[in-house]
C-alpha cells in the first residue's frame, strides 16, 4: 500500500510539474512583444498571442486550427498574393531552416501592414513538429525608407544635370581646348575626369537602387545567355584585374548556361559580385568564378582570397550604405550599395544570395536564379 502511494504521489508531482511548465510556457507565449504564432507540422495554427491578433484584425477563433496560409495572408506591395511556396513558414516547414523575410500581411479590413518575419521549426527528438514565426510591424521603418528612397531618386536626378556640365567642360579643357596644361595640371585633369566618371556610377546606382524600391524598374524577361553576360563583365573588368595582378580562374560548366530572366538585373549583379572580390582581394591574390546549373537554378560562385567579413558584422553585410570595419581600414572607396543591389536583385527575380567568409582569409558568394 506505502509503495502504490509512493508512485501516485511521483505521478502527481510529475503532473504537477509538466502543468507548472506548461503554464511557464503559455506565460512567455502571450508576454511576446511582438506577433507570435505556432504551427504544427501540418502548417495549422496552434497558438497564437494577443499582438498578432490586433494586428491582422481577427480573433482568436478565426486563426486556432485553421491553415497558416489562411490566417497570414502575406502579400507582395502591390497587394498580389506571394506563392506558397515562397512564404517563410512553407520553407521553413518543408526544409527544417530558419528564416527571415520582409513583406506585408493583409489584414481583416484589407489593409496592408509591412512586417519582418523570422521563422523558426519546432524539433522533438530531432523530428519536426511545427514551426513559430514571430513578426513585427514595420510600418514606420517601412515609411522612412520610402522617404530616404524618395529623397536620393529626386537629389540624384538633380545632381545628374550640373555633373555633365562639369564632366563636359573637363573634357574640352583636358583636349586642350583653352591651351594645352603641363604635365602637372595634366594629371590633376585626369584625376577630375576619374572622379567625374565614380560620381556618375553612383548616380546610376541609387537610381537602379530607387527604381528597384519602388517596383518603378521594368522587368523584361526573356531567354539569355548566362555565360556571355559573365564574359561580357569581365572583360569590362580586365582592366582592374591587370593592374593589380589578380589571378582570375574561371570555370564555366557549360558555354551556354541559359535562363528566362532580366538581362540588365542579371548583369548588374554579376558585375556588382565581380568588382567587390577585385576591389576587396589584395594585389597578386586569386579570385574563381564558378557558372553552371544546380537545382533548377543557374549558379553563379565568386571565390576570392580578399580581406573576408568579420563574424560580427555578417549579419549587416547585405544592408544600404553597410562597409564592414576592416574595410573601411583598408579601402576607403565603395558606396555600400553593392551588396544591396544583388540581394534586391536577387529578390526581384525570385532567386536567392548567401555567402561564407572568413576574417583575413576570403569570401565565397553564391547567387542563384530559376532557370
Amino acid at each position: 500500500m506505502k509503495e502504490k502511494n509512493e508512485s501516485l504521489k511521483k505521478k502527481y508531482e510529475s503532473l504537477a510539474e509538466s502543468l507548472q511548465e506548461r503554464a511557464r510556457s503559455d506565460a512567455l507565449f502571450w508576454s511576446i512583444g511582438e506577433g507570435a504564432v505556432t504551427t504544427d507540422a501540418d502548417g495549422k495554427v496552434v497558438r497564437i498571442n494577443t499582438v498578432a491578433l490586433r494586428a491582422l484584425g481577427i480573433n482568436e477563433s478565426d486563426a486556432v486550427g485553421h491553415l497558416y496560409c489562411n490566417v497570414l495572408c502575406a502579400v507582395d506591395e502591390n497587394g498580389k498574393d506571394i506563392p506558397l511556396e515562397d512564404r517563410p513558414l512553407t520553407i521553413a516547414l518543408s526544409t527544417g531552416a530558419i528564416v527571415s523575410k520582409k513583406f506585408f500581411f493583409r489584414t481583416s479590413t484589407g489593409a496592408k501592414i509591412p512586417v519582418a518575419l523570422n521563422v523558426s521549426p519546432i524539433k522533438l527528438n530531432d523530428k519536426l513538429i511545427g514551426a513559430i514565426a514571430i513578426f513585427r510591424d514595420i510600418s514606420h521603418d517601412h515609411e522612412v525608407d520610402r522617404m530616404k528612397s524618395e529623397f536620393i531618386s529626386i537629389a540624384s536626378h538633380q545632381l545628374r544635370t550640373p555633373l555633365s556640365a562639369i564632366q563636359t567642360y573637363s573634357n574640352m579643357l583636358a583636349e586642350g581646348y583653352q591651351g594645352d596644361f603641363n604635365a602637372g595640371q595634366q594629371e590633376f585633369m585626369q584625376i577630375i575626369l576619374s572622379s567625374i566618371d565614380r560620381m556618375n556610377e553612383l548616380i546610376d546606382t541609387l537610381l537602379d537602387v530607387t527604381r528597384l524600391e519602388s517596383g518603378k524598374l521594368v522587368i523584361t524577361n526573356r531567354l539569355v545567355n548566362l555565360s556571355q553576360i559573365l564574359d561580357e563583365v569581365i572583360q569590362g573588368l580586365t582592366h582592374v584585374i591587370d593592374e593589380k595582378e589578380i589571378d582570375i580562374n574561371i570555370i564555366k560548366h557549360s558555354e551556354s548556361v541559359k535562363a528566362i530572366t532580366d538581362q540588365f538585373l542579371v548583369k548588374e549583379a554579376y558585375s556588382n559580385l565581380l568588382s567587390n572580390a577585385i576591389k576587396y582581394t589584395p594585389e597578386h591574390g586569386n579570385i574563381k568564378v564558378d557558372l553552371g546549373v544546380k537545382n533548377d537554378q543557374a549558379l553563379l560562385i565568386v571565390t576570392d582570397s580578399g580581406y573576408g567579413i568579420p563574424f560580427h558584422v555578417q549579419d549587416r553585410i547585405y544592408t544600404k550604405f553597410f562597409r564592414s570595419p576592416n574595410i573601411l581600414a583598408t579601402e576607403t572607396s565603395g558606396s555600400g550599395l553593392g551588396l544591396y543591389m544583388v540581394k534586391s536583385i536577387a529578390d526581384t527575380l525570385h532567386g536567392t544570395t548567401w555567402f561564407v567568409s572568413h576574417e583575413n582569409q576570403g569570401s565565397k558568394f553564391y547567387f542563384g536564379i530559376p532557370v
